[in-house]
């Protein structure tokens, strides 16, 4: 059984203390064939409703980690997770938008990309369609191949959507330095990242 889904089991115990208390208070036989089919039926219902969550259980889940990156730097760089998190502003702070391989963890394997852009926009879903600006950090892997945009420079990320718990977001015009080669590379791609709490 899926240990994502909860399944009720108060159907089951229902048709149980119904079929117990019937036998022991004497009904007939008629009657007692009338309850015995109800708690049947109420038995299977339940059986098909722990069915269907089941069987809903993985496209959930699959939409909560859903994500993916795709990136072009001096090679390309794609990541099948990425996830997004939304801080809205507060006391005088500046809301972030964090997106990437992990948000809140650091570096869990690699290629390793993180965005971190500030806005004042209230919650995620009025950023759709709006550029706001950040930093770009990106690993591919332990040793090497290291990138990060410049502070003073921060790149444009349009938010190009924001929908069923993922935002996807595009860079424009950016741009990296190296820190294996001390150059600067240009980058574009997009990042689309399920949204965690």
């Amino acid at each position: 059984m899926n240990p994502h889904v909860r399944v009720s089991l108060w159907p089951w115990a229902a048709a149980i203390v119904s079929l117990v208390w019937l036998l022991t208070t004497g009904c007939g036989n008629k009657q007692l064939e009338e309850f015995a089919a109800q708690a049947k039926q109420t038995a299977s219902d339940a059986t098909q409703q722990a069915e269907q969550a089941i069987k809903q259980a993985p496209s959930a889940v699959a939409a909560v980690t859903a994500g993916e990156i795709k990136l072009v730097l001096d090679a390309p760089v794609n990541a099948t997770t990425c996830s997004a998190r939304f801080t809205p502003p507060t006391d005088g702070r500046a809301g972030v938008l964090q997106i990437g391989t992990s948000v809140s963890t650091g570096p869990q394997s690699f290629p390793a990309v993180y965005l971190h852009a500030t806005t004042d926009a209230v919650d995620l879903p009025s950023l759709a369609g709006k550029t706001i600006y950040g930093q770009l950090f990106v690993a591919k892997s332990e040793s090497q191949g290291h990138f990060q945009s410049s502070a003073d420079k921060p790149l444009a990320v349009q938010v190009v959507k924001v929908e069923s718990n993922v935002v996807t977001c595009q860079l424009q015009s950016a741009e990296v330095t190296s820190f294996d080669q001390g150059q600067a590379i240009p980058v574009s791609g997009t990042l689309v990242g399920a949204i965690r709490p």
